[in-house]
């Protein structure tokens, strides 16, 4: 089963309507959530991303789809509020301290956003870890459960005729795994000018998507994390052949072969993960001609950051996050370390070490004003997600790389 990615999201997902405004404005919001993602996560590692928009039809689409938003959801609460409904977005502007504030407005905001987001959650989860986890969805209240199959191969014994059932017996064995997904929450607050814009435009609805499913991408990678950790710390997921402190030629040899031949595959089917710092200090290093290996490498180096290849073996960047809340701080904390590169299968050949499992049910988004000067909105969101370690294939783990 393959996981899920943007690249092969459902196209029902992006499919509108002529005669149901809604439902035509909650694909728009799909769209524009997939474009932003996709075209993010595609610059960061340099993976396809297979776009559906231009960079001129993505700014028109994304202003005309926040002013088409907002005007539905201003007619909806004026039918509600027994009111006469802007007719254009310059009459909306011009009413925004009103609507900002609006009970029956945001709900219909709220349930449109919700709407949106909910079915991408986990392909834009995907595309944000790559290979290093598996994304998949469960029904409402089941459990998701993963069976590990063994990785080890007959052994076959000296013996003679008459006592060939006298040799140790071989086990292939399977493990189940199950994942129960648990809710997770986050607060937040939206400027209410920054997402309607002005009359001058700057309506920007594609940023407030984006940054709804990034805060939930950023506590998923912290579920990653831990559970990732965990993994790293169990030596019959990871074995002691299985990690190296450090980075060096002989060290990088050392894991790719081991890797390799662990999963039963060419170095060239594996791929080294790791933050952008990290992947930069792999060059030749720890060899008597390290300074003749580097000659002619430094055009690639200094232009992406870091080799593409080394030694066969393709290395892909992560996109590092720092924990939420603390982007403004002196020393904001990074949630992946920044010295460690992890050597696995690459996607199809081999198995995600974690697994990632999100409840099928829409998300739950509450929105009310804050009634402050600025015309702020609290918003509090809800998914239902868990990461577990599963560790079907062997994965390679080098630490301390400074």
């Amino acid at each position: 089963m393959e996981s899920l990615k943007l690249n092969n999201a459902p196209a029902s997902l992006f499919v509108g309507s002529a005669v149901d405004e809604r439902k035509d404005l909650v694909a728009g919001g799909r769209l524009i959530l997939s474009e932003a993602h996709g075209r993010k996560a595609a610059e960061i590692r340099g993976e396809k991303f297979e776009t559906r928009l231009n960079d001129a039809e993505y700014r028109e689409t994304n202003e005309k789809l926040t002013q088409r938003t907002m005007l539905f959801c201003a007619k909806v609460a004026a039918n509600a509020n027994g009111e006469e409904a802007p007719a254009t977005y310059s009459e909306f502007l011009k009413g925004g301290r009103k609507w900002a504030a609006d009970a029956n407005f945001l709900r219909c905001l709220q349930g449109i956003t919700s709407d949106v987001i909910s079915p991408m959650l986990p392909y834009t989860t995907s595309n944000a870890l790559g290979a290093l986890a598996f994304v998949d969805k469960v029904g409402i209240g089941q459990t998701y459960e993963v069976n590990v199959l063994s990785n080890d191969i007959f052994l076959f014994q000296d013996s003679a005729w008459g006592s060939s059932r006298s040799v140790p017996k071989n086990y292939l064995y399977s493990k189940s795994i199950t994942i129960n997904p648990q809710p997770r929450s986050a607060a937040a607050k939206i400027k209410w000018y920054q997402l309607v814009g002005n009359e001058q435009g700057g309506a920007d609805i594609g940023r407030y998507y984006l940054a709804l499913a990034g805060g939930s991408n950023n506590k998923v990678l912290a579920l990653w994390n831990g559970a990732m950790t965990a993994g790293i710390a169990n030596s019959a997921f990871v074995p002691t052949y299985l990690k190296k402190s450090g980075y060096n030629t002989a060290n990088w040899i050392a894991l790719a072969k081991a890797v390799s031949q662990a999963n039963g595959l060419p170095r060239e089917s594996i791929v080294a993960y790791g933050d952008w710092a990290a992947l930069a200090k792999v060059l030749p290093s720890g060899t008597s001609v390290d300074a003749a290996l580097t000659y002619g490498l430094g055009s690639e180096w200094f232009s992406k950051g870091y080799m593409g290849t080394c030694m066969g073996v393709p290395l892909a960047p992560l996109q590092n996050a720092y924990v939420a809340g603390q982007v403004n701080l002196a020393s904001p904390t990074e949630m992946l370390s920044a010295s460690t590169i992890y050597m696995l299968p690459r996607a199809g050949e081999g198995f995600a070490p974690v697994y990632i499992i999100f409840e099928d049910d829409p998300i739950v988004l509450e929105m009310s004003p804050d009634k402050t000067g600025d015309m702020t909105i609290d918003v509090n969101m809800t998914i239902s997600v868990e990461a577990k370690g599963v560790f079907g294939s062997k994965i390679g783990v080098m630490s301390s790389v400074s």
